[in-house]
């Protein structure tokens, strides 16, 4: 049997037996079942190109990275503060500068918009209960949108909100889609980044229909590659995370961009421990990127060639201690081992290689750019702006030359690797999902064949009393936490104030000069007379100045983002609350299934989120630097220094209490909120369990029947995945 008729055979038999296990295994089966043929072929074509992937969160500068790398600095792929790329963009080596667009075919978009009709009706029915039991339960409390409710709503699948997303996205479109899908579409390759944002722009008419694009560029760089510029891992936007995760499979090699800043968040670590493996990838290179931020926020040295090479010894150290401790506690610690051994980071700053590159053309620079550049030069001893100092500093070259060399060396064993790896890896991958759903259902049939409707119900009604008399409790303890949180980060906005006074003062110097008058004297015979007066003239250095500024924001980022993650001690939190569970379980006397009680736990404690304080200190440069010519003041200009100093630094101190505000109002609405629905929520998971176990419990002979069918066919399943031909 075919792989197309083996897949198509078993996601059609599975469909038929969907009640009886996760809708996500189903989902997840289907994914990797429709894409792996295709994955497949593609990785054994001959002569194939080696395939790099570049990710990392959104703002880690992709774009403007690729843009340095690749097009010499021209803005080719969008760039902005907010996110723009929408689809992949696929980038090789053409003969001549082509551009192609693929749209989603039809097959695709009726896929899409059926998941999002499943999003649609799940929500329908979730909503409409929400509504019914906070009525009933809390007649005073408005409720949430449907939209907030979709967006928290952990009964609707991932896959169904991205599918619901690309459709809304479709509606809002100045297209006909049905005209576009299955279609390609040549771009003017004249007016890259004009033409180009129309179609993976953020608001482009034809974003959610794209599927990929395609760039061949007349580059030598490319040769023999193929280079993939991906979503940000952490774009609010599902659809374009999932469609990241589907494109990884293909990848041989993955750049992991981390702005220096935030240098290999949690979110990077996750990403390398979970979704590389996962998809199948085995190489990955770390790029610290943005290093004129990072230069400038870490180093206190004057001379530049020190200031970077401690910054990059403190991001090396960083990124070391960090997957260190992430091998003592992940599960996963053979791929961190290998990515270890891979340190140091590369690092890079793409707008100091667009500097270099401008002024070797003739270019005007940004206004950010010049900024940039007035700092390091007035900052640094030893910053120069001759193009060779600065392509040195961007790490561009570096990059272009040292690992794009690299991989080149190794393309033909990392291509084998992956061939030699694909097949096996991804009848594995198939054969685990069917595994997953065999396990739910021996354990689903047990509770059948010995389950009884008089029991289940006496066991609900058991648990809904103690959970109804511990409401008051877990109240409680949500309440104890949210003013727990309020104290801690209204102190903190007393810390920040305080903070203040040891970045206000800067150095003034003192120097004395002495004036030396002639004058005349006597009335008749004049005498010639030198008159000797002195003067105090002050002066100070505006470098001195910005510098409180940058570390008095550095300063506050620690402390406040410390404070943050202080503020809801997640795993004490959910230590308390099972105590209280298991509390009252235990002074009622009454039998209750840990696992059923508590799982719904994690996912509501998942969702409280604490922020990261967010603000950059060039904006609060440029207050300084626009105010005052040259780089230092003298006279009655030091007090004009002072007072402006002063005023900025009440700006960065309002900004911080402000999002520290932002940050105590969002965890006390979430603790309200949580204090609420949590027993709701662990009820109706509960319910909707035994539920499902009652029904099937009404018709019992037929659905043990059904069981052992599936169980047999989940076995069949297995063994035609084994042999497979692909």
């Amino acid at each position: 049997m075919t792989y197309e008729e083996t897949t198509e055979k078993i996601i059609k038999g599975l469909k038929q037996y969907k009640d009886f296990f996760s809708t996500e295994y189903f989902l997840d089966f289907e994914r990797k079942a429709t894409n792996l043929k295709e994955n497949i072929e593609e990785s054994l074509k001959e002569g194939r190109l080696l395939k790099i992937g570049i990710v990392g969160e959104m703002k880690a500068g992709k774009s403007s990275f690729l843009n340095s790398m690749i097009f010499d600095g021209e803005d080719i792929l969008p760039k902005a503060s907010t996110p723009m790329t929408a689809a992949l963009t696929k980038i090789y080596y053409a003969d001549k500068n082509t551009a192609k667009i693929v749209f989603y075919n039809e097959k695709d978009w009726e896929r899409v918009k059926s998941y999002s009709d499943e999003c649609l009706k799940i929500l329908d029915e979730e909503y409409e209960k929400y509504r019914e039991d906070l009525k009933e339960k809390k007649p005073d409390m408005s409720p949430v949108t449907k939209q907030q409710y979709k967006n928290n709503c952990e009964m609707i699948p991932d896959q169904y909100k991205s599918c619901n997303e690309l459709v809304e996205m479709a509606k809002k479109s100045n297209i006909m889609i049905e005209e576009w899908l299955g279609k390609e579409k040549e771009v003017d390759c004249s007016n890259f980044s004009d033409e180009l944002d129309d179609y993976i722009g953020v608001d482009g008419n034809y974003t959610a229909i794209v599927k990929y694009v395609e760039l061949g560029m007349d580059n030598d760089a490319l040769k023999g590659l193929e280079i993939v510029d991906t979503p940000g891992m952490n774009d609010p936007i599902i659809s374009r995370g999932e469609i990241t995760r589907q494109f990884l499979q293909k990848c041989d090699v993955v750049f992991l961009l981390s702005y220096t800043g935030q240098f290999l968040t949690q979110e990077d670590i996750n990403f390398m421990t979970e979704t590389l493996p996962r998809e199948g990838v085995n190489n990955l290179l770390i790029v610290g990127s943005k290093l004129d931020s990072g230069v400038i926020d870490n180093s206190k040295d004057k001379d530049f060639i020190t200031a970077v090479r401690k910054s990059k010894k403190i991001y090396n150290s960083q990124a070391e201690a960090h997957i260190e401790k992430s091998i003592r506690n992940e599960y996963n610690g053979e791929i961190l081992q290998k990515i270890k051994e891979s340190l140091p980071p590369s690092y890079v700053s793409s707008l100091v290689y667009d500097v270099a590159r401008k002024r070797s053309k003739g270019i005007s620079l940004s206004k950010n750019e010049q900024r940039i550049i007035d700092l390091f030069k007035k900052r640094f001893d030893g910053f120069s702006e001759e193009e060779r100092f600065l392509l040195s500093f961007s790490g561009i070259p570096q990059v272009r030359v040292k690992k794009l060399g690299e991989i080149r060396k190794h393309k033909d064993q990392w291509i084998e690797e992956k061939n030699s790896d694909i097949v096996k890896n991804s009848r594995k991958q198939l054969c685990g999902i069917i595994e997953q759903i065999k396990n739910e259902v021996d354990t689903n049939y047990s509770k059948l064949e010995n389950g009884d409707i008089n029991q289940l119900e006496r066991q609900l009604q058991s648990i809904k009393s103690a959970l109804s008399d511990m409401r008051r409790y877990i109240e409680n303890v949500f309440e104890k936490y949210m003013v727990d949180a309020k104290k801690i980060l209204n102190n903190m906005k007393v810390d920040i104030d305080q903070e203040i006074g040891n970045y206000r003062e800067f150095n003034i110097k003192r120097e004395v000069e002495q004036d030396y008058d002639v004058v005349k004297t006597g009335f008749i015979f004049k005498k010639k007379q030198v008159i000797q007066t002195s003067r105090t003239v002050y002066s100070a250095n505006i470098t001195d100045v910005i510098q409180n500024l940058r570390n008095y924001i550095i300063r506050c980022k620690k402390l406040v983002n410390e404070t943050f993650d202080k503020a809801v001690n997640i795993n004490q939190l959910k230590r308390d609350i099972k105590d209280v569970i298991f509390n009252v379980f235990e002074k009622t006397g009454k039998d209750f299934n840990e696992a059923d009680v508590l799982i719904t736990l994690d996912i509501v404690l998942g969702r409280i989120l604490i922020p990261k304080l967010e603000i950059e200190v060039t904006e609060y440069e440029g207050m300084i630097i626009d105010s005052f010519s040259g780089t230092s003041v003298s006279g009655e200009k030091v007090e004009q220094l002072k007072r402006q100093e002063d005023r900025v630094l009440d700006q960065i101190s309002g900004n911080i209490k402000r999002q520290i505000d932002e940050c105590e109002s969002k965890v006390c609405d979430i603790m309200k909120e949580q204090s609420t629905v949590f027993v709701d929520n662990v009820v109706k998971t509960l319910e909707e369990n035994i539920n499902l176990l009652k029904r099937q419990l009404s018709d019992r002979k037929n659905n043990l029947c059904r069981y052992r069918e599936l169980q047999d066919y989940l076995l069949e399943y297995y063994t035609e995945i084994d042999k497979m031909e692909i």
